[in-house]
């Protein structure tokens, strides 16, 4: 069975009555693809629910300040994305996750992640260390990387790109903005884009 998460939004009714009505509980269900679905309210409700499922995989978010950390969950969570966040303090411990060393060995609980969140100016091993690190490393080099920093240095996006980051992104101002960030992200990287299944695939 395949678990998936929804989200929802709701907007003017238009089309027909649809199947299946979403009440805020955890839907599971046997899937294939595509796997997002609309379900549409009754017209005399003037509502129409839009539910995008997204498979139950997580983000690794490697980010120094604590406070990033927790508005950064924060607006992930009311963008109604609900995988799981693994945080670690820099580009040393995300090394450490990646190849399951030390307090990071079960993978149960430290799965390999879909996807990146990288922070650029960090102690120890910066986002450019880290970059450089993964993208050198045969077996996790096409893990997707999405620099997330509030750094607005043309050089630094330069340098970035430069070392294989897929995206760039400057830390939002306003929570508004932070949460609309997190469910583009969200959306995009859980959900249309078409992963690489061995560059999750446990290389050690």
């Amino acid at each position: 069975m395949t678990i998936y998460f929804a989200q929802r939004c709701y907007r003017e009714y238009s089309g027909p009555m649809l199947g299946y009505l979403w009440h805020g509980k955890l839907l599971t269900r046997h899937l294939g693809s595509p796997t997002m679905f609309q379900v549409c309210l009754p017209r005399r409700q003037s509502a129409r629910l839009n539910l995008t499922f997204m498979p139950a995989v997580s983000i690794l978010h490697i980010e120094n300040d604590p406070d990033d950390v927790f508005l950064t969950q924060r607006a992930f969570k009311k963008a109604g994305c609900e995988n799981p966040i693994n945080a670690v303090e820099n580009g040393e411990q995300g090394v450490a996750y990646l190849r399951g060393q030390e307090r990071f060995a079960d993978r149960a609980d430290y799965p390999l992640p879909a996807v990146i969140l990288l922070d650029w100016n960090m102690p120890l091993m910066s986002g450019s260390g880290f970059l450089r690190w993964i993208r050198a490393e045969e077996s996790l080099k096409r893990v997707p990387v999405v620099v997330l920093t509030s750094s607005n240095n043309d050089a630094d996006m330069r340098e970035a790109y430069e070392l294989g980051a897929n995206g760039f992104v400057v830390k939002p101002r306003t929570q508004e903005a932070f949460q609309e960030m997190a469910r583009a992200f969200a959306q995009f990287w859980l959900h249309w884009n078409r992963a690489d299944a061995q560059a999750t695939a446990n290389p050690w």
